[in-house]
């Protein structure tokens, strides 16, 4: 079984998404398991969904595990992952992001979003069914992927949903008098920004990725170590401002008293 050769912009760009990808996991169960403690299933719902916010980077962590063994994922299985996952996780990110800011019509705004991504969700499989490359995305490398625009279409609009609430969600607890809970809010703030960036600049690098021989594509490496590893500490900064853990309320709010 012949390990497939990589060159040093794909091995970076299968590391740092593997790394995205535990960096998220760790944090999305450590806020679930606060469910079983508490009882209160928005850590259950939030937790989740946070492991799922990275499903565009787990098929590609997958394939950095897989491909020393001679393997890689199939073009299908791939999109699934990275595409067809965005619907269910933005809905559970939508379940416990709107009890979280007390949104009126709260049930009729989740009745509407079910239907948006049930609709979304089906159209999805029917084009990955009818023509799983022209319609969707089509590989380009090994961890590159050319998403067609209904998959670009769910992407953004699975993120722009979640980063637009989650700034809400971030800024209502940075503006509050309260230290502890002004703390968390610049922690979460911090982790939506720095996701907004890291998501802004991985399109970017996945846009020149093809390019090469021009000289962004030479600033490449340095690009996907700083973006990827951006991504990835957006995991902690979300942790720390849901959570919070004691020492690092206690360090903070001790120097700001200084």
């Amino acid at each position: 079984m012949a390990i497939i050769e990589l060159t040093l912009v794909e091995f970076l760009q299968g590391l740092f998404s593997f790394i995205i990808v535990i960096a998220a996991a760790l944090t999305g169960i450590l806020i679930a398991l606060r469910y079983f403690r508490t009882k209160i299933w928005t850590f259950l719902t939030i937790g989740l969904s946070w492991i799922g916010f990275v499903s565009g980077w787990i098929p590609d962590s997958i394939n950095f595990v897989i491909i020393f063994f001679g393997q890689q994922l199939p073009l299908t299985i791939y999109l699934i992952i990275a595409i067809g996952f965005y619907p269910p996780v933005v809905f559970l990110w939508l379940i416990g992001i709107t009890k979280l800011l007390n949104i009126k019509k709260r049930k009729e705004y989740l009745i509407l979003f079910l239907i948006i991504y049930t609709i979304l969700e089906i159209i999805f499989f029917i084009f990955l069914i009818i023509d799983k490359t022209g319609l969707v995305g089509e590989f380009i490398g090994i961890f590159i992927v050319d998403f067609k625009l209904y998959g670009i279409i769910i992407i953004l609009f699975s993120l722009v949903t979640i980063i637009i609430s989650g700034l809400k969600f971030s800024y209502e607890a940075f503006s509050s008098v309260e230290p502890k809970v002004k703390l968390k809010g610049s922690f979460l703030l911090t982790a939506f920004i720095s996701v907004t960036i890291g998501v802004l600049l991985d399109l970017i690098i996945t846009a020149i990725s093809g390019t090469v021989g021009s000289v962004l594509y030479t600033l490449l490496p340095v690009m996907i170590v700083i973006t990827r590893l951006i991504i990835a500490m957006s995991s902690i900064a979300f942790y720390f401002g849901y959570i919070l853990p004691k020492g690092i309320e206690n360090l903070f709010l001790k120097k700001i008293e200084k």
